[in-house]
């Protein structure tokens, strides 16, 4: 396998997303929150060929654009940034992966507005969740009423969106629509590495 200037490699995540890449067929459109050096991009290019990657970030990344790579200025916590880009690129996504900011608000106000723009079946992937577990990281403020890892364990054991920074329209829709979600961690304390694998539905309407 090559290998790509991404921590995808040291966090264990490439080996928990394979099976799921692998098993991913007709792959067209990837998206990517976190551009950082281009190398989670350089990645997805070489895994899915014949797609077009898709990386937004809140400063210019255009020097890691290529034929299949196209990178846009967007603030993901930014409501209106990202319905704006879903307007311009006017694509369904076959994986979304969110490597951005990881804070509560980021993360959540992304999920609610990304996620209607994700393919029948397509998967949701939600990266680095420790931030919910490390206060002293500055990633959870005094309003958010629920850390994005605890958001993704209600909804997956309660069936119920949890958040203040998602639209209860979004909710309603995330409710209806998603299937399965699956969390990953290398620590039991959930303090380092951890990832989740959120799957749509085949038959969301």
């Amino acid at each position: 396998m090559k290998q790509f200037d991404t921590d995808k490699y040291e966090h264990g995540f490439i080996d928990v997303y394979e099976p799921y890449f692998n098993n991913s067929k007709n792959v067209k459109k990837v998206l990517e929150i976190g551009v950082y050096v281009g190398g989670s991009l350089q990645y997805l290019s070489d895994k899915f060929p014949d797609a077009k990657i898709y990386g937004i970030d809140i400063e210019d990344k255009t020097q890691y654009n290529t034929d299949n790579i196209t990178t846009y200025i967007v603030n993901q916590e930014d409501r209106n940034a990202l319905n704006k880009f879903l307007e311009e690129t006017n694509v369904e996504f076959d994986i979304i992966i969110d490597d951005g900011g990881h804070t509560m608000k980021q993360q959540q106000v992304s999920f609610g507005t990304l996620f209607k723009s994700l393919k029948k079946g397509g998967i949701y992937i939600l990266e680095d969740l420790h931030t919910s577990r490390l206060e002293q990281l500055g990633t959870i403020a005094p309003d958010d009423i629920i850390t994005t890892l605890d958001m993704l364990y209600t909804i997956q054991y309660t069936k119920n969106v949890i958040s203040n920074h998602i639209l209860d329209e979004e909710k309603e829709y995330i409710i209806n629509t998603i299937d399965d979600i699956r969390v990953w961690t290398r620590t039991p304390e959930y303090n380092q590495s951890v990832t989740s694998i959120i799957k749509k539905k085949f038959s969301a309407e």
